[in-house]
């Protein structure tokens, strides 16, 4: 390989690294380990989200070589119908199920309990988190990283990035949730090639999530930013 690409891939690893393992250690660690000292910062998730996400937005609608149809392109009933439809109902029953083994008082207890603030949530959640987030781990990474790796482990890559993103919320359920999670939405990325696609995805298990009672373990920027 010649130097000049063996140094572009070098960049490349470090910028992945940086994107998507140091800034999520930073958002994690940064607030309690100045609190230590008595200097309280707070970092809003929402706003990297939103900075990051615009700035990948940006740089992929200003590359030659990306694909700007991927935005454009429509959702395929089909699918969501065939593929999507079944497995979010299973996902749905199988989360309901292990709530009920954790804390049975814990199901539907968000829209239950604060209907205003859910229904906010419902609306608000895929805008201001899946948005960015699709645009930055699903078609900046398929753009820009993937090819970092090998097919087959360019996929658990991308997962991986995905649920180390959620290492905020300092807790296993939301780590493995994300992962297999980022699995799905990443493969129905690839299969349609569609933008709308995988953030609808998103969208129903987030929304899911919140509504079925998992919500705690997954206390996000959203609700945090909707509050105030």
């Amino acid at each position: 390989m010649p130097y000049f690409s063996r140094m572009k891939r070098s960049l490349r690893y470090f910028e992945f690294i940086l994107l998507y393992a140091v800034l999520p250690l930073c958002v994690s660690i940064l607030p309690p380990a100045f609190s230590r000292f008595g200097i309280r910062i707070k970092i809003g998730v929402i706003s990297i989200l939103i900075t990051f996400g615009g700035c990948a937005l940006v740089y992929l609608l200003t590359s030659s070589g990306f694909d700007k149809k991927i935005f454009l392109r429509g959702f395929d009933i089909c699918f969501f119908w065939h593929t999507i439809f079944p497995r979010f109902m299973f996902a749905a029953l199988l989360l309901i199920f292990l709530l009920l083994k954790l804390d049975k008082t814990l199901l539907f207890s968000f829209p239950t309990q604060n209907p205003k603030l859910w229904l906010l949530v419902v609306f608000c959640y895929p805008i201001l988190s899946v948005i960015p987030q699709t645009i930055l781990y699903r078609v900046l990474y398929e753009y820009r990283y993937a090819e970092l790796f090998s097919s087959k482990v360019s996929l658990f890559a991308g997962a991986a990035a995905f649920s180390f993103a959620h290492i905020v919320f300092v807790n296993m359920y939301a780590l493995v949730f994300t992962f297999l999670g980022g699995l799905l939405f990443l493969s129905t990325y690839r299969k349609t090639q569609s933008f709308a696609a995988s953030a609808i995805e998103h969208a129903m298990y987030g929304n899911l999530i919140f509504t079925i009672g998992w919500g705690q373990f997954f206390y996000s920027g959203t609700i945090r930013f909707l509050e105030t």
